[in-house]
């Protein structure tokens, strides 16, 4: 009987032919992982910021409120895919609002256009309420008031509310200048380098005042962050500014300023708030829940509660206002079909500002 050749060729104790398969086996392994390194290289000169600024100086961060992430140093050109870690959908832009289901640990992932990827981790805590918030100046669990610790002078300052409340009052002291905010969103533009309060009273409640110190730094130049301060004349000796954030009263005659009004600078454009569609069908089911009301919805659509919106179910134009009544009133003979659900939402957003020009819903 002639030998079988097919386990002739050994070397180590092993087939040749084995050999060559384990050989190509961990080749194309080490390909593969060379081509990841290429394709998905660390990102140099930019950084995620978490509410505009560095997210190791968050003290608190919440489930089902707000939190704005946005990668500092990216070009205008970068398109920028966001991963939240907690089974969310990839989403994109920059800046991005997103919220939180549960509290926890989560990596958030940021991939820009040109493949680098950026990575952070956040703790999540469970949402606060008005009832475990405390007293005044007694917080049990953390400050509601959620934001930039070191703003720029100049720049708009963003600042979250961590709880659903029925009023917002948001005040500067220091500067009463500065218009008071109403919704759970407040955005200042400090205009002077210093040390600022942000206050905060929840639903007119003197027991529910809040605040957060800030320290606001020297901005960039004068129309380099796209806002200038208006010219102004020499100021009387006996007059002074009421605010250290208003220049001195002018010096020139009536008409004179009249004829230099049209020169004044506009006022300082805020960067859009860009929200998923997702995010959305989130926020209009809280609100057909009654745990959230229009005011956490108004900020993000350009004509706020006279916004459109197209109930796709019915066929009907309504605005946003009528939209969060429908959804909180019941259907049916004597209310008995119960409060309709929201199935799908999309928006129309304007190509500039980004906010939402048309809202799509389709209820059952």
């Amino acid at each position: 009987m002639k030998p079988s050749t097919l386990f002739t060729k050994r070397m180590w104790g092993l087939d040749q032919r084995v050999l060559w398969t384990l050989a190509l086996t961990a080749g194309s392994a080490l390909a593969f992982i060379l081509l990841k390194w290429l394709l998905v290289m660390p990102c140099q000169g930019v950084v995620i910021q978490v509410n505009d600024q560095d997210p190791n100086k968050q003290n608190y961060l919440y489930a089902n409120t707000p939190i704005r992430f946005s990668v500092a140093g990216a070009q205008q050109t970068d398109r920028i895919t966001w991963l939240f870690g907690d089974h969310s959908k990839k989403v994109s832009g920059n800046p991005m609002l997103h919220y939180f289901r549960e509290e926890g640990d989560y990596t958030v992932t940021a991939i820009l256009s040109g493949g680098c990827e950026l990575h952070i981790d956040v703790h999540i805590r469970h949402q606060l309420t008005l009832d475990n918030l405390g007293s005044n100046d007694q917080l049990q669990d953390g400050n509601p008031i959620n934001g930039m610790d070191q703003p720029k002078a100049g720049e708009v300052a963003s600042f979250f509310c961590a709880v659903a409340a029925d009023a917002y009052e948001w005040t500067v002291p220091e500067d009463p200048a500065i218009a008071v905010g109403t919704s759970n969103l407040f955005q200042p533009v400090f205009l002077s380098p210093g040390l600022y309060t942000v206050q905060l009273k929840l639903n007119n409640d003197p027991k529910k005042v809040f605040r957060k110190q800030v320290s606001v730094q020297a901005g960039s130049p004068a129309g380099a962050s796209g806002m200038e301060l208006p010219a102004t004349g020499p100021a009387p000796a006996q007059l002074a500014p009421v605010s250290p954030n208003l220049p001195p009263p002018s010096a020139l005659p009536a008409a004179e300023e009249e004829e230099n009004a049209e020169a004044a600078p506009a006022p300082a454009k805020r960067e859009p708030l860009i929200v998923a569609d997702e995010e959305l069908k989130y926020q209009l089911d809280q609100i057909r829940d009654k745990k959230k009301s229009i005011l956490d919805l108004k900020d993000y659509f350009c004509d706020g509660y006279e916004t459109n919106v197209k109930v796709q179910s019915e066929g009907k134009v309504i605005n946003l206002q009528q939209l969060c009544d429908k959804l909180q009133g019941k259907t049916g003979l004597l209310g008995l079909g119960g409060r309709p659900k929201v199935k799908s939402v999309r928006s129309t957003r304007d190509p500039e500002s980004h906010c939402i020009v048309v809202l799509y819903v389709d209820t059952k």
